[in-house]
């Protein structure tokens, strides 16, 4: 049975107070539901901290980090900060410009970065890309040693090891409702029927199964004029491996067919050692709904890469091109997975006296703006490190 409300309260974003200020909350075992950045960060800053986490996959649904970098100096602090709790040497990040456009047959600086200031770059940015396509850049990126998906490789690794007894692991499995008790959240039920109890659960699945999970209120007002959008991400092994340290983002624009009304790009990156490459597109809503039509993108992505990086020194002495150096390839299709329209939560979404007990978060704004509310949800530290201003880095 659903809890309706008559009057419901504006959902708050607040972090007048963190989770780790309020004692209380960790009386039992916290409950995390997703797979993507905001869970990963959520579970990795509370086990580190010695809290009993059980972490549940929910939908599984997740996307690759889509760019080298990270586009919001808040953002990329929690990521360094989480880092830190896995691999102490890591170096603080860089700011600069780390995109490189595909036009007139090279690479070259995207258009904003000719812009006089960081506002004038944003401009650009806004007039020149698709909604979604805004979530993976920025006027000013931040980026590690390392492009952001082997760190984060590195950090699940870390957590799917024996390192944290404090760490229950469930995968498969839906979550079916949220148990309650006097309008708190005390746990929840999974597609199976077993129910896992917690002092304080974390929803970082994906947003449009909400309406789909008993015992919420409704409305939910943090739902609307989002305007979600599917994604289709191609991840390539090669063999032999590609160039390696390159720590940059490549974008090029999408082939436009008669009836196009969209100037889109696909954008991608390698591994830092070369032996991977993962290739980002968002979809149209008329797109995300036709398989025939996903699988006809994915083909004329991989001869679209062929193209852009013919005669490049990024392919190995011996191959002919992009493709020849496949070893193993992947693609996959996630729905609802970026959002176009609406302001990225600056922290976790709550319900105030409508239901305590459970927050909100979404990796739909890409992964800095993820950890942000992660780290403004979760922490309650005066940052040690901070990115500094400097001069950037090419």
């Amino acid at each position: 049975m659903e809890i309706q409300s008559p009057s419901p309260e504006k959902e708050m974003q607040s972090h007048s107070r963190s989770y780790f200020s309020n004692q209380s909350r960790w009386n039992s075992r916290v409950i995390v539901i997703g797979e993507g950045w905001a869970a990963l960060g959520s579970v990795g800053f509370l086990v580190t901290a010695g809290i009993e986490v059980v972490w549940l996959a929910g939908s599984g649904a997740r996307l690759l980090a889509p760019a080298v970098a990270l586009n919001h100096a808040e953002g990329a602090n929690y990521w360094w900060e989480l880092a830190k709790r896995f691999q102490s040497d890591l170096s603080e990040p860089q700011m600069g410009s780390f995109v490189k456009e595909y036009r007139n047959q090279s690479f070259r600086d995207p258009a904003w970065c000719k812009a006089p200031s960081i506002e004038a770059r944003q401009e650009v940015i806004q007039e020149t890309l698709w909604e979604p396509e805004q979530r993976l850049v920025g006027a000013r990126e931040f980026r590690f040693g390392v492009p952001l998906l082997d760190l984060e490789a590195q950090i699940r690794t870390e957590l799917t090891s024996d390192r944290f007894p404090n760490l229950t692991k469930i995968a498969g499995l839906p979550i079916q409702s949220f148990l309650l008790e006097n309008h708190a959240v005390t746990g929840v039920t999974l597609g199976s029927g077993q129910e896992i109890l917690g002092s304080q659960v974390i929803y970082a699945d994906r947003w449009g199964l909400l309406g789909g999970i008993e015992n919420l209120p409704r409305p939910l007002s943090f739902l609307r004029k989002r305007e979600p959008v599917g994604v289709l991400q191609a991840n390539f092994r090669h063999d032999p491996p590609l160039k390696g340290g390159i720590v940059q983002t490549f974008f090029a624009p999408v082939h436009k067919e008669a009836g196009d009304k969209l100037e889109r790009h696909f954008w991608g990156y390698l591994s830092a050692d070369g032996s991977q490459s993962v290739w980002t597109l968002g979809l149209s809503g008329e797109e995300a709904e036709d398989n025939h039509e996903i699988a006809k993108k994915f083909r004329k992505l991989k001869t679209s890469l062929d193209r852009i990086f013919k005669g490049s020194d990024l392919i190995p002495e011996g191959k002919a091109d992009f493709t020849s150096t496949l070893l193993s390839e992947q693609f996959r299709f996630e729905e609802e997975a970026l959002f176009a329209q609406g302001v990225a939560p600056e922290v976790p979404y709550e319900l105030g006296a409508r239901l305590t007990g459970v927050s909100f978060m979404t990796d739909a704004y890409g992964p800095a703006h993820s950890m942000r509310q992660v780290g403004r949800g979760l922490l309650e530290i005066q940052m040690t490190h901070s990115v500094v201003e400097r001069p950037e880095v090419v």
